[in-house]
């Protein structure tokens, strides 16, 4: 056995470990979204990796229960918007804010200290 797969496991299919890109997107009118991202993150914790989550809308006061969970597992949650775009009462400062966080989600990408993000 090596010593990534000591590390982080045997992967389900044969082969060596391949790490790429992936990119996910959750979409839809209501619950779950954040809830299907932090599936991932967590999975991905689990496997000893390097985890960052960046929310493009949820207010940045917000303190729901998965960023109260994230906390305490140690992983850090950005958030940066102003809350829910269809009852914004300046659609431009809330594309403000959105652009701000991608600019600041480049840096974290670049970075290369995490393997999700």
């Amino acid at each position: 056995m090596s010593t990534e797969e000591q590390r982080h496991g045997p992967q389900s299919v044969r082969g060596p470990r391949i790490n790429k890109g992936l990119v996910i997107v959750n979409t839809g009118n209501g619950k779950g979204k954040t809830t299907a991202a932090m599936g991932v993150l967590m999975r991905a914790w689990g496997r000893d990796m390097k985890v960052v989550m960046l929310q493009f809308i949820k207010h940045t006061t917000a303190n729901f229960g998965e960023q109260r969970a994230a906390e305490k597992m140690g992983v850090t949650v950005r958030a940066m918007g102003d809350g829910f775009t269809w009852r914004s009462q300046n659609l431009e400062a809330s594309a403000d804010l959105a652009r701000a966080l991608w600019e600041d989600a480049k840096e974290v990408i670049a970075s290369g200290e995490h393997d999700l993000w």
